[in-house]
């Protein structure tokens, strides 16, 4: 007796058999049960996913001797000519080779006859749309009205391709791609009856490569039973299929992160040599970022179908890369396995992605700097920035008091630890405010003003803690920590930035030794220094390069951004 390959053998026999189909199994049986059969049914979805075998079941169910029954016997005479082929009843016809008109008018001919031993003639027509336009038109009418006796299956893989006439007249069924879980538990099932081993890993690669079809996984699972014999193992279906082995993307990928241009281009001369396919390793290797990707974001592997082994050293690599470069890979990987044409310039394009997906770290976009800004502000939001040992704020309020009409406001506690504690409570929500506010000098109250001295080459957090949203908060937290409201100003000091190197206790002793005049009205602003108020900001002085780079944000901002300073220019801050 001839071999009968997997495919035919194990094709589903009952509704209960079908894989990955139980929505429309379930349909089916209960117009059967109700009594509500249409006279038209058009089954759509892919190769290999059951639609001529549902075709032939509903069939059987519509013509058993037992019937109409939900489910068919499979052993009346009507049932057993359905399942070998040979029903006098039930017609199967390719449309592929019988796409011209005068088939269908034979079709047309032979439909007003009654069936011969069966309940009712039926019409199994697969790839319908390859009829041509006037085959179409003639089975307009016979298709909207056919006898009492007839009925009509039509199933296609490219529904697109048929006039909405015929659709309209159609009871539609739209079939879905299998699971890869739903075709591993059929071939175990076809294993175990045919008695075969096999590794896990291996018939998971199978049901991964069939990409939704059951029936190309038993076809492939027929070819690896005729090549091992007794047990099918993982190193078996990659030398059958001509996959890669998982070690070549792994070492492609560290390649490719480490900036190592000739390892990539080893790689891929490897997988020419050996004669396998660039296509479908392009289209591995997108799976592969992709399987990156989804560890990266989602940090697990319980999503990615591959050994155990591997997967931990996917998981590792992908650590070495950041979102946004793994999306970057993925787009542009499978944009060169859409356009892959031929073996010589998939070649050429693989190379020139690889290349310059190497430098994909460089690369400026949107995605990245957003990205990078994020880290840089939970940096910001982690580790507030303290004083560095060069400012001097709190020692400066010892002094204050002695100045008419310049007051510190009394309290328990010292006035050094009320500026400190007024910084700690703005820096609660904006380190950036609190980072500006602390490189100023605080002067004390003068008439229900909390004045704050600048340097007159500060202009850059001047600005900053002037904004309407960094004045209100300051105001905010000076009446929390001070117990009264106050109007927040800022002054300039007559030279250079309030800033002294000196030890805390060294400027201290100096300034309490200073003879402070006093003035029977308010003092007025050092010589050439005005209120900020009224400061115009629209040429503030250029910093030194120097002064810049010494700047804790400025270092943390060129840190994040892997950058360095080229040189300092006028300009002002954005609002």
């Amino acid at each position: 007796m001839a071999y009968v390959v997997l495919a035919r053998r194990w094709r589903p026999q009952t509704f209960d058999d079908l894989v990955g189909q139980q929505h429309i199994a379930t349909t089916l049986k209960n117009s059967i049960k109700s009594d509500r059969l249409a006279h038209a049914y058009l089954f759509v979805g892919p190769r290999g996913i059951g639609k001529t075998s549902t075709a032939r079941i509903l069939a059987k169910a519509m013509n058993c001797e037992k019937g109409p029954a939900p489910e068919p016997c499979n052993a009346c005479t009507s049932c057993s000519e359905i399942t070998a082929g040979n029903s006098i009843d039930v017609i199967e016809i390719d449309a592929a080779s019988n796409s011209g008109v005068d088939d269908v008018r034979e079709l047309r001919d032979n439909v007003r006859f009654a069936p011969v031993r069966s309940r009712l003639k039926i019409y199994i027509i697969d790839e319908v749309h390859m009829l041509s336009g006037a085959a179409f038109n003639a089975l307009l009418k016979t298709l909207e009205e056919p006898p009492a006796h007839t009925k009509f299956i039509l199933a296609t893989t490219e529904v697109r391709k048929l006039p909405a006439t015929i659709i309209s007249r159609c009871q539609r069924f739209d079939f879905r791609r299998i699971s890869e879980q739903d075709i591993l538990d059929r071939l175990k099932e076809i294993c175990a009856g045919e008695h075969i081993e096999f590794e896990l890993e291996a018939l998971l690669t199978v049901a991964k490569t069939a990409e939704g079809s059951l029936r190309d996984a038993e076809s492939i699972l027929d070819q690896l039973i005729s090549f091992c014999e007794s047990k099918i193992t993982y190193k078996d279906v990659d030398a059958v299929l001509g996959l890669v082995d998982w070690r070549v993307f792994h070492e492609l990928c560290t390649a490719l992160r480490d900036g190592n241009i000739a390892d990539e281009l080893a790689a891929v001369d490897e997988i020419v040599s050996a004669g396998k396919d660039l296509g479908q390793f392009v289209r591995d290797l997108t799976y592969y970022f992709r399987h990156m990707l989804v560890c990266k974001v989602t940090g697990s592997d319980k999503l990615i179908s591959m050994p155990a082994d591997e997967r931990a050293k996917l998981t590792a690599l992908a650590n070495r890369f950041t979102v946004s470069e793994l999306l970057s890979l993925v787009e542009k990987s499978a944009t060169v396995a859409a356009q892959f044409r031929g073996q010589f310039a998939g070649r050429v394009a693989l190379e020139v992605f690889l290349m310059s997906a190497t430098k994909i770290g460089a690369e400026t976009s949107v995605n990245a700097i957003l990205e990078k800004l994020l880290t840089l502000e939970e940096r910001l939001q982690s580790a507030p920035p303290e004083p560095t040992g060069d400012v001097v704020n709190e020692e400066l309020l010892e002094i204050m008091p002695e100045r008419q009409h310049v007051s510190v406001p009394s309290a328990a506690r010292p006035p050094d630890e009320l500026w400190r504690a007024l910084l700690d409570a703005i820096a609660q929500e904006s380190n950036l405010v609190s980072s500006f506010l602390s490189q100023g000098r605080p002067l004390g109250v003068e008439d229900n003003k909390f004045v704050v001295e600048f340097g007159s080459d500060q202009h850059f957090y001047i600005e900053n803690v002037q904004k309407r949203s960094a004045r209100d908060l300051i105001e905010a937290k000076i009446t929390d920590i001070f117990g009264q409201e106050l109007v927040f100003r800022v002054r300039l000091a007559e030279t250079g930035p309030p800033v002294s190197s000196q030890p805390y206790e060294t400027v201290g002793q100096e300034l309490a030794q200073e003879t402070v005049p006093v003035a029977s009205e308010p003092i007025a602003p050092p010589h050439n220094a005005e209120r900020v108020d009224d400061v115009p900001m629209g040429k503030p002085s250029t910093p030194s390069a120097k002064a810049v780079a010494d700047d804790e944000k400025v270092k943390m901002v060129l840190n994040v951004f892997g950058g360095a300073i080229v040189r300092v220019e006028k300009g002002r801050t954005p609002e």
